[in-house]
């Protein structure tokens, strides 16, 4: 469940802060309906807004509250390439996200007007069974309509080694030009204090544009996803990020300029 609340957002220290509150326990232990639909709420269907709690069939109400932030009303892009440092969260129930969505679905509903996933993971530990906080993934969402998500074929995951993604800062990244999406995640740092100079501009050719959301909520009532391609992952040895091969910097141009995302490897 995500609020307005400013105990789930502020600023600290020049920081952003994306906060989890426990939700009140009267409508997790008893049996309640929660119906933001009049309060302003801006999910894009009726079980966005509308949660309930039933004790018999063992339903229950989130019980975190958190935050969602968007640029849509005040940037959006077109190409070019965007960075978020960030330290992830720790605890049950929380899916972080970074994520860019359309400004105008003028290609139809999610996902037939595209979603890029700059980093998803999750706030459970690793015996998670797809992954908790020690995995992030990074994913492009396109299909006809929900049921046939292509994100499958699209989607690059990685598992920190005797770490997690939330212990220290870590710079996310994605470059997108016309001809490609290029992504990447950095190792720890300290601290968000790397300034990048804005992307180029270039001319675009369809009518897409991007606001960039950056999300802390919980995955009960999360839109329908198809299988999750981790457990595949999980059945090889451990995905170490790398290098960018010298022979794609040279495929890709200005894929080799990704700033302190690209000194973390690639994906």
């Amino acid at each position: 469940m995500t609020t307005t609340d400013p105990a789930n957002s502020f600023i600290q220290n020049g920081n952003l802060i994306i906060k989890p509150t426990l939700q009140d326990p009267s409508l997790i232990t008893t049996n309640n309906i929660l119906n933001l639909q009049s309060a302003g709420c801006t999910g894009s269907n009726y079980y966005s807004c509308v949660v309930a709690t039933n004790i018999t069939n063992g339903t229950i109400v989130n019980p975190v509250k958190s935050a969602r932030l968007n640029t849509k009303k005040g940037a959006s892009i077109k190409y070019g390439r965007v960075e978020v440092t960030a330290k992830l969260p720790v605890g049950d129930w929380l899916w972080p996200a970074i994520w860019m969505l359309p400004t105008q679905s003028v290609y139809g509903e999610w996902p037939a007007s595209g979603e890029i996933d700059i980093m998803e993971s999750r706030g459970n530990n690793l015996t998670y069974p797809n992954g908790g906080n020690n995995v992030a993934h990074q994913t492009t969402h396109w299909g006809p309509d929900g049921t046939m998500d292509q994100a499958f074929w699209t989607t690059a995951g990685s598992r920190a080694l005797h770490a997690t993604y939330a212990g220290g800062f870590h710079t996310y990244g994605l470059q997108w030009t016309e001809k490609y999406l290029f992504t990447c995640k950095s190792l720890p740092r300290s601290l968000p204090d790397l300034p990048h100079p804005p992307p180029n501009n270039q001319q675009p050719t369809t009518n897409t544009q991007y606001p960039i959301t950056t999300k802390l909520t919980t995955p009960r009532h999360r839109r329908p996803r198809p299988p999750n391609p981790l457990p595949r992952l999980q059945q090889k040895a451990p995905l170490v990020p790398r290098p960018l091969p010298q022979r794609l910097r040279q495929r890709l141009p200005g894929a080799g300029s990704l700033g302190e995302c690209d000194k973390g490897g690639a994906v």
